[in-house]
């Protein structure tokens, strides 16, 4: 067993040690996507995870990705990914997720965002993107500043530019729990349960608009781990828990989610300094 698989051990706790009822923290008003990694071995064998939201949008493993028990949790290689059924086009959002990072050097690495469908039947040329959403650690390539190693959480507006806020120090290996809401005025930004403010530009986070909503011919899929295998950008580590709502959560539905996040690690809320807790 490797050093971080022992931790990981250590810090989680089974779902039959939990007290009945403590999932009911996280709020599934407006919850359009929620993946939870099982320890079914069907979900292993089908290389699917299933959708929690009952909104039918299963994930598929693709490439190196695999299912792991004790903790439950999607490994990722950085040459893998889990892609959603169906494309979702929110113009308000929350996107949360528990992850362990296992390298915080090197190319940048995608946690969650959207990847090309398998196939993509394209009847014209159409004007427009497919960019919507990334939770990323910021390497080299393809940035090379300051900011090398920062998490960071981004949108992409319909004014056809990001709009991000970073974590306020480079993210530590180890278990972490990420959400980020977008309410149409402003981006915020959540890192095991301290709200994190740091950005390129100013003002820090402030966009009145909304999420863009590509054309059919263009969108793709939620995603995590990767957003094409043509490229180095993929992650290392492993996800348990990826969310996505169509509206942005209040202060309490955010704490909800990590101490959600926390019953199931409880060691996620050592990973980071503690200065202004939600």
């Amino acid at each position: 067993m490797s050093v971080l698989a022992a931790c990981a051990a250590m810090f989680w706790m089974p779902a039959a040690a939990m007290a009945a009822g403590q999932g009911d923290s996280v709020s599934r008003d407006g919850l359009v996507l929620s993946w939870e990694a099982s320890e079914s071995p069907e979900a292993a064998a089908d290389r699917r995870i299933a959708d929690q939201s009952n909104q039918g949008n299963d994930g598929t493993l693709l490439r190196n990705t695999t299912i792991k028990t004790g903790p439950p949790r999607l490994e990722f290689d950085g040459k893998g990914a889990v892609i959603a059924a169906r494309p979702l086009r929110p113009e308000r959002l929350t996107m949360a997720a528990l992850f362990r990072v296992d390298r915080t050097s090197g190319p940048l690495q995608l946690i969650v965002t959207t990847h090309a469908p398998p196939v993509r039947t394209m009847a014209k040329a159409v004007p427009g993107n497919s960019r919507q959403w990334f939770l990323q650690i910021r390497g080299e390539p393809p940035q090379a500043d300051g900011y090398l190693g920062f998490l960071e959480l981004g949108i992409f507006g319909e004014d056809g530019r990001w709009h991000s806020l970073m974590s306020e120090t480079r993210i530590a290996k180890g278990w972490h729990h990420a959400l980020g809401t977008f309410d149409g005025k402003r981006l915020r930004f959540f890192l095991d349960g301290v709200e994190q403010s740091r950005a390129k530009s100013s003002p820090a986070g402030v966009y009145p608009g909304h999420v863009h909503r590509p054309p059919d011919e263009l969108v793709n899929l939620f995603a995590v781990g990767s957003n094409s295998f043509r490229n180095s950008n993929g992650f290392e580590g492993a996800v348990a828990v990826a969310r996505l709502y169509d509206r942005a959560l209040g202060d309490d539905e955010i704490r909800g989610n990590f101490t959600y996040a926390k019953t199931l690690f409880p060691g996620v809320a050592r990973q980071t300094p503690r200065s202004r807790p939600v």
